[in-house]
């Protein structure tokens, strides 16, 4: 019999002497009791952690607070705490097959009663969405037991055995006694959502690969690591981002991290999304202004220590949600923008858009993620009154009569335009408002992937809904580059010609980072958008490299630019840095 089996069985009994009211000294009865179940030769002279005149006087997690003993059995500890049942579960044949899944659920306990909510019928074995699930069965919780519309008892491993013949498994919990093998974690598999991620080569890396990306879960990165998941898998070939690219990608600081100890690759090329030219971890994490996990990379490639983090850093990041308390959630240093995916060319957008643009200027803005553009003529002092009216063309909550009655909102986190989004929203633009084709903020952004919006959306909401900062100057603060001209600095719409002016264009430029661009225009009638990154050799030099184009781009402080050959030169007619 395993030792989780025995102490189960030790727990049980206990509930029920905790049930009758028993006074006599706990010590005493654990004797008793184990003697009776015939395992006190496995506990016999080992010691028993509790105070001997203790009592279970009330039952497991009741109103007046229990004693908890510690049974120390070869060399392991082994708890017997009150229930605590939070979490997402899986459900199957008591004593069948694990991976035969016959219903999930998501528990939320409230004192002594736990709610299973769904997102379908019991028996649905999609994973539970916990924004939209509804809330089903309750249970009263009585120690160990639960009682509701079948009796249930909770056992020692965590797993809630019901007395109809099923039991019920927290998602991605190993059950304790039992060794960790590849097969094991199948039985959990999935429950992470992918939030839009291509299946990596298996199920088991494609797990690794969505707790990378999407949690700050480590200590399930190492059982799955531990269990066979290949470090090196990846997303597939249109990305090719192995779990320690999206950790570095998402900023994810402590996930970084653990994939280093465990081995990870820091030099595999990947899709570069706009940061860098290769792809590798390093360019990504700064790419994204991530620079403490540039210099975990660093480090790790030169074999140092890892970086300590202070307390008062911005990038501070355990936990990682510290960045969506207070003010920060409103600090864009800690929130890179994002923007358009490489395959979302906005130029091209925008002529098919021409019509509905042209009535909603706004709307066109807010695509483009012109930010300070959208904030002045979005705020308060300049529209006052008009938050909600829908025809107001300076209202956050316009609608486009054109486009299914879409919003600003809508079209800043179709395109991943994070500091839009929250700029918007601090204005009064309403995330949950559905255009005519029932998209709302929150569908836009999870269709087109931009993972990043979804998250500062549903932690505005978890905050309830604050106001920003009436101090303005803290959430636009950017951060600061190396020496020289911030990238934001040279931020606006220009226009421009060659040397001699045969061809006209004009772009709109747009800060990714400190020290990396997206320029988006055209030549003529002819669209393109392409990602700058600073050159090494100079502060005011933007390199742009791509399969089709190799130019440097050279920014004067006047906020002239020049670049390329036969020699092309543009200036800014409309900042919208602040």
């Amino acid at each position: 019999m395993l030792l989780v089996e025995k102490v189960s069985r030790l727990q049980e009994q206990l509930g029920v002497v905790a049930e009758s009211g028993c006074r006599q000294p706990l010590g005493t009865k654990v004797q008793s009791i184990a003697e009776q179940l015939g395992l006190w030769e496995d506990l016999k002279g080992k010691p028993l952690v509790e105070q001997t005149d203790a009592c279970y006087n009330t039952v497991f997690g009741g109103a007046v607070a229990t004693k908890i003993e510690q049974v120390v059995v070869t060399g392991r500890v082994v708890t017997v705490e009150p229930a605590k049942l939070d979490g997402r579960y899986f459900s199957f044949k008591t004593g069948g097959n694990p991976d035969e899944v016959v219903d999930r659920f998501e528990a939320r306990q409230q004192g002594d009663h736990v709610t299973y909510y769904r997102n379908g019928p019991v028996g649905s074995k999609t994973v539970v969405d916990s924004a939209t699930a509804r809330p089903m069965e309750s249970y009263k919780i009585n120690g160990v037991h639960l009682h509701g519309p079948v009796g249930a008892t909770v056992k020692a491993n965590g797993d809630i055995e019901y007395t109809h013949g099923y039991t019920s498994r927290r998602e991605g919990v190993v059950v304790a006694g039992e060794a960790i093998t590849p097969a094991q974690p199948a039985q959990k598999l999935g429950s992470t959502p992918s939030h839009g991620n291509p299946r990596s080569t298996n199920a088991l890396n494609t797990e690794l690969n969505n707790v990378a990306r999407n949690t700050n879960d480590t200590a399930r990165v190492r059982m799955l690591v531990g269990a066979g998941a290949d470090l090196s898998s990846t997303n597939g070939a249109q990305w090719r981002h192995t779990p320690l690219h999206q950790a570095c990608y998402h900023g994810r600081y402590e996930m970084a991290k653990a994939l280093l100890e465990l081995g990870a690759n820091t030099t595999l090329h990947s899709n570069p999304c706009g940061r860098g030219r290769s792809g590798t971890p390093l360019e990504l994490a700064r790419g994204g202004g991530h620079h403490h996990i540039v210099k975990l990379l660093e480090e790790a490639q030169s074999g140092g220590p890892a970086p300590i983090l202070r307390a008062d850093d911005p990038e501070a990041a355990a936990p990682h949600q510290d960045k969506f308390h207070g003010d920060r959630l409103w600090d864009h240093r800690l929130h890179p923008n994002g923007g358009p995916r490489a395959d979302q060319v906005l130029p091209c957008i925008t002529v098919c858009c021409a019509v509905p643009f042209t009535v909603c200027p706004l709307h066109c803005l807010s695509a483009w993620g012109c930010d300070c553009v959208v904030d002045v003529l979005t705020s308060r002092w300049v529209r006052p009154g008009c938050t909600d009216v829908c025809c107001c063309p300076c209202s956050p909550n316009s609608m486009n009569p054109l486009w299914c009655c879409a919003q600003p909102l809508g079209w800043a986190a179709s395109f991943g335009q994070l500091h839009t989004v929250m700029s918007l929203v601090a204005n009064g633009a309403k995330p949950h408002t559905r255009n005519l084709a029932g998209e709302n903020a929150f569908s836009d952004a999870k269709r087109e992937r931009h993972v990043h919006v979804v998250e500062w959306l549903e932690a505005w909401e978890r905050a309830g809904k604050p106001t920003a900062p009436g101090n303005q100057h803290m959430r636009r603060e950017p951060a600061q580059s190396v020496g020289g001209l911030d990238a934001h600095d040279v931020q606006g719409c220009y226009v421009g010609a060659c040397i001699i002016p045969i061809l006209v264009t004009s772009f709109y430029v747009q800060a990714s980072g400190a020290d990396e661009l997206r320029a988006s225009g055209f030549t003529l009638i002819v669209p393109w958008s392409y990602s700058l990154r600073r050159s090494a050799e100079s502060p005011t030099k933007f390199e742009l490299r791509a399969h089709d184009q190799n130019q440097d781009w050279f920014w004067h402080e006047s906020g002239c630019c020049f670049w390329g050959s036969p020699g092309w030169w543009a200036i800014k007619v409309v900042p919208t840095s602040c």
